[in-house]
């Protein structure tokens, strides 16, 4: 079966001006991942360096001595999957927590 001739496209196959192969566009709202993953492409190869890894270690040690439940806001829980299954041991840990919170044991 023959393919149908595209007519939105020149004879060396590029889009004829003004015509896109999506004509209605990107979703409003739409991230652009290309930015983005050249983005985090470049945020991964700073963080990577020896020197930085180190000073992310004392600025996470900082705030977790000066804001646990702050840290764990701002950094852990963004990246934890939105439902989380969390096992046993984790459990224990987050009501140790809470305990601790609850007693103000937690510094602010």
């Amino acid at each position: 079966m023959a393919k149908k001739p595209i007519k939105n496209r020149t004879k060396q196959g590029k889009f004829k001006k003004g015509i896109s192969g999506n004509p209605s566009g990107r979703p409003l709202g739409a991230k652009n991942h290309n930015g983005l993953n050249a983005c985090l492409d470049a945020l991964k190869e700073v963080i990577s360096r020896e020197k930085n890894i180190k000073k992310l270690k004392e600025a996470f040690q900082h705030t977790i001595d000066n804001n646990t439940l702050g840290f764990y806001y701002k950094f852990v829980m963004p990246l934890l999957p939105k439902n989380l299954n969390i096992e046993h041991d984790v459990k224990e840990g987050l009501a140790e927590l809470f305990k601790q919170i609850g007693n103000g044991t937690n510094k602010k």
